[in-house]
């Protein structure tokens, strides 16, 4: 039950079902594995891919598949830890005003 909760917060795949909070708590354990089914999703269609299509195309539908199957989450985090590290200045410089 953990892993179909850990599926449906990492992912957007349909699991159509309400956990508890206490669920998803407990479903952490299982995040390792949702992100092996994700990689593996993306090794396959990379398997597929590269038989076709150019490698910087295939890199290119991959991100595009990692970011449609994950929501965002990942780019989200990496956004969040930019705008942490870069969007604020540093202590002592003059600001302006923020009104």
């Amino acid at each position: 039950m953990e892993l179909l909760a850990a599926l449906q917060f990492l992912t957007i795949l349909p699991v159509k079902r309400n956990f508890t909070s206490e669920q998803i708590g407990r479903s952490t354990v299982w995040f390792p594995v949702v992100g092996f089914i994700i990689g593996a999703i993306l090794f396959g269609l990379h398997y597929i891919l590269e038989l076709i299509l150019p490698a910087a195309l295939v890199n290119a539908l991959l991100i595009a598949v990692l970011v449609i199957l994950s929501g965002g989450l990942h780019l989200d985090g990496l956004s969040d830890t930019i705008d942490g590290l870069a969007g604020h200045p540093h202590a002592g410089t003059p600001t302006g005003n923020y009104a």
